[in-house]
């Protein structure tokens, strides 16, 4: 199979017109990488996360769903990453209970999705390449808990038990165990900054008297 030339400074970010994923790919394009966005635009992601990158050509879209994984291979072979920051999933607990099989179609399936298709791509990478390669699973407290707790899976909210399902297939199935594509979770809680408080003040309904 010919090997895919993969340019370094690539990075795809899914979910990333989310709060939390348009810093992230705010903070990629500032560093100079050039970043896909792949989101489907739903309750949880806006362009105007964005605008202020809509100038920019670092900044690259594809508004789909991490479920289709016809989609989800196109993306990835036709923008060759380097690296994957899968952020895309359904989120809030209420709505995991009012719609779960919404929920594992998003967060399960379509992390089985990725992962499928970021293992056939890694798999036409040249051996350099396929080291340098990287998926990372962005993760959050309500799988893993506390951050002082080191245990892994103990949140039993149902949201966080459909996170941790699509974390069990990524991770502690054998879906990657027989191959040497990187995969790693990274752990932290909800976040709420600046820039992500002027877009909730904004979209916040008004108060009547």
């Amino acid at each position: 199979m010919e090997s895919r030339h993969v340019d370094g400074s690539r990075v795809m970010v899914t979910g990333g017109a989310g709060f939390i994923g348009s810093h992230l790919v705010r903070a990629l394009v500032h560093l100079g990488h050039t970043v896909l966005c792949f989101d489907k635009l739903s309750y949880a992601g806006h362009r105007e996360s964005l605008d202020d990158l809509a100038s920019s050509d670092r900044l690259h879209w594809c508004i789909e769903d991490v479920s289709d994984h016809k989609a989800v291979r196109s993306a990835i072979n036709s923008f060759a990453p380097i690296a994957i920051f899968h952020l895309a999933a359904e989120s809030h607990v209420d709505r995991s209970i009012d719609g779960p099989l919404v929920f594992a179609q998003t967060n399960t399936v379509g992390t089985v999705c990725l992962l499928d298709a970021s293992l056939g791509y890694w798999k036409g990478l040249d051996s350099a390449r396929q080291e340098q390669f990287r998926l990372i699973q962005v993760s959050t407290d309500e799988v893993f808990g506390e951050l002082v707790d080191e245990s892994l899976f103990n949140e039993l909210s149902r949201q966080g038990q459909k996170i941790a399902c699509l974390e069990e297939v990524a991770y502690r199935s054998g879906f990657l165990d027989e191959t040497q594509m990187i995969a790693l979770a990274a752990k932290f809680p909800n976040s709420y900054g600046d820039y992500i408080k002027s877009l909730v003040d904004r979209r916040a309904p008004s108060k009547r008297p």
